[in-house]
């Protein structure tokens, strides 16, 4: 039995891991330059999901896997900060779903031009 096989597949290995390890070092300097810019580093997390549409904010917990209590608390910070406001749910009279703001949708609307710079800069 031949070791080159086994070389070439250690080898393609290695090269797969230095690459994931690039790659998630540069995912990790996205975030960081990303987070920089923000009032909150909680906001983005909870914006993004946002802008396809409405949502409750158990859904926000369950998207982006924070706790509900910490996810009320954010939304209160975001409605002062005039990112968020809440609206009266059409489909259920007693809750209300979390709705971006002009300003909270020009924020991430930014932070998507910002991310695509960034990712450019380091590719």
């Amino acid at each position: 039995m031949s070791t080159k096989p086994q070389a070439k597949v250690a080898k393609s290995t290695d090269e797969l891991v230095e690459q994931m390890t690039r790659f998630t070092k540069a995912l990790h300097r996205v975030k960081l330059a990303l987070t920089k810019e923000l009032p909150d580093r909680a906001a983005y997390s909870l914006l993004h999901p946002l802008t396809e549409h409405d949502k409750r904010a158990a859904e926000l917990a369950d998207i982006t896997h924070i706790d509900p209590s910490t996810v009320s608390r954010h939304i209160a910070q975001l409605v002062n900060q005039q990112l968020v406001c809440r609206v009266p749910d059409q489909q259920d009279g007693r809750s209300a779903l979390v709705s971006l703001t002009d300003k909270g949708r020009d924020l991430c609307e930014t932070m998507r031009e910002r991310r695509v710079e960034i990712i450019e800069d380091i590719l």
